[in-house]
């Protein structure tokens, strides 16, 4: 037997030899996805679809023209296991930088003020500092740092409820739908971003709005309490039914399920001369993107309850114009 092995050995080793040989000229296998990335980045420009749009002024960045509903854009690009590559909150999107020739992941915010007086802002060391969910010191850069003031952080926008809204200059509130106009977007990246120049996000509106008409109301104001989970509101009989009052839910980040919220609503009337009178209190259930107006009508008799009306309104898509 030990005369006969090492031919026979020798005879199966070449035919595995062949056999692997043949194989490997019948055709190339799946390309490997990179298992380490080299440090290169790339600078790309994002563009928005969907629910937003938005377009470069041909003022630039000049004086000429400032609106009071600027927006600001929260990004946030991932890599490997949930690790930060880059955060910021910036004004432009015509230069953000991403990783070349892996998979990344990248959640834009469009954050505008809706209805409130906007995102409240402190200050620190001169610079704007932003309360959690953004957390974040910021020189309206997208940085790379990892430590220091601009660092990144793994909670950075984990998010989107419970934002600081400013009351006035120096007040602020907190709530779990927050005061704001917020779009949003969650972007897989491909190795084969490397041959784009810009991404196309298909922004998703996150908001639903309020608008409350008073009817048969000689004066006063209209109060509105939305069971804790927004700021109260007491608007002016007047004027009332030219607000709509716009709120974020984070809810509505999840694309697979039409998802609601439910809002104990109530509502009461504060007489011109300071008398309160309640009006009652019932569930509504406010739409994603839409506009529900309730027209709140004064009994002429005492007594009498209160007629509401419900209707709702689709908004159409919002163009933002930056300069």
């Amino acid at each position: 037997m030990k005369k006969t092995l090492f031919p026979v050995l020798g005879s199966l080793i070449l035919l595995m030899t062949c056999y692997a040989c043949t194989k490997s000229k019948s055709g190339a296998g799946p390309e490997k996805t990179p298992t380490a990335w080299n440090g290169e980045t790339q600078k790309i420009s994002l563009q928005f679809s969907g629910d937003l749009t938005v377009l470069e002024s041909p003022l630039g960045q000049g004086q000429a023209r400032i609106t009071p509903d600027s927006v600001l854009y929260a990004v946030d690009i991932r890599v490997g296991n949930w690790l930060p590559f880059a955060q910021g909150v910036v004004r432009r999107l015509d230069s953000i930088e991403i990783p070349r020739g892996i998979y990344y992941k990248m959640q834009v915010t469009a954050i505008r003020r809706g209805s409130s007086p906007g995102l409240w802002q402190g200050d620190t060391a001169n610079l704007t500092y932003f309360d959690r969910p953004i957390q974040r010191v910021n020189n309206y850069q997208i940085t790379r740092d990892t430590a220091g003031l601009f660092a990144v952080k793994y909670d950075f926008m984990d998010s989107l409820s419970y934002f600081s809204v400013a009351v006035d200059a120096s007040n602020k509130v907190r709530f779990r739908n927050s005061e704001l106009d917020i779009f949003y977007c969650d972007y897989q990246g491909y190795p084969s971003d490397s041959g784009l120049t810009a991404i196309n996000l298909n922004m998703r509106r996150l908001t639903y709005g309020f608008k409350f008409e008073p009817i048969n109301f000689p004066g006063g104001t209209l109060n509105v309490d939305y069971g804790g989970m927004s700021a109260p509101k007491s608007l002016p009989v007047a004027t009332a039914a030219q607000t709509e009052n716009l709120y974020t839910a984070d809810i509505h980040k999840i694309t697979a399920y039409p998802f609601t919220e439910e809002v104990y609503l109530t509502l009461s009337w504060t007489r011109p001369n300071g008398q309160m009178v309640p009006l009652g209190s019932r569930w509504v259930t406010p739409k994603r993107n839409v506009l529900t107006t309730i027209k709140v009508t004064n009994p002429v008799q005492d007594g009498t309850p209160v007629k509401l009306n419900i209707t709702e309104q689709t908004w159409t898509k919002d163009t933002v114009v930056v300069w």
